[in-house]
């Protein structure tokens, strides 16, 4: 019974490491506008496991010669031993979303008006590794009239176990599960 109880503690400590809240990076209703501009983004720092939250918001101006519109530049970083595994969008108009380096001369990946849902697949990425970048938000709802375009990012972080750690994992699991079986027969 005692060897269930810390099975089930370890698991429970691993599932909430993995699957953590996160926090809020950034909401501009809160922490004001994001950088329009890529030579000043706003840095959003470091994320952390979990969802790491971006709410914001892009709009499109009609002119004489076609639109104007603001977007949100901002650059972050996922940790060392990390993976940034999803990008979760909720949008209520049709906008442009990029991603690529910190500097914003190389791009990873764009979608011209995605879908509400997960925005790594629709620009055929997978996962980022450890590292520094940049992404933005542009709007696309390009009417005779001003529109906004209200998003949020869900950045999903997962941490990844060294090698060493999972074997060592494993191994405790085997033994643990061998002497209960060696117990009952």
């Amino acid at each position: 019974m005692k060897t269930c109880a810390s099975i089930f503690v370890t698991i429970l400590v691993l599932t909430s490491a993995v699957f953590g809240q996160g926090t809020i990076l950034w909401d501009e209703s809160v922490n004001g506008p994001l950088s329009p501009m890529n030579s000043s983004p706003t840095p959003l720092g470091s994320l952390t496991t979990g969802t790491n939250r971006i709410i914001g918001a892009v709009e499109a101006q009609p002119t004489q010669l076609g639109w104007t519109g603001t977007e949100d530049y901002f650059t972050f970083s996922v940790p060392a031993g990390s993976s940034l595994t999803g990008i979760f969008l909720h949008v209520d108009n049709r906008v442009i979303s990029w991603i690529g380096n910190e500097t914003f001369s190389n791009e990873l990946g764009s979608k011209i008006n995605p879908a509400i849902g997960e925005l790594l697949i629709q620009m055929n990425l997978s996962s980022l590794p450890t590292g520094p970048y940049g992404m933005y938000m542009s709007p696309n709802e390009l009417q005779p009239f001003a529109t906004v375009s209200s998003y949020t990012l869900g950045l999903f972080v997962q941490s990844i176990p060294e090698p060493g750690t999972l074997a060592l994992l494993l191994v405790g699991l085997g033994l643990v599960g061998f002497r209960s079986w060696k117990k009952f027969h």
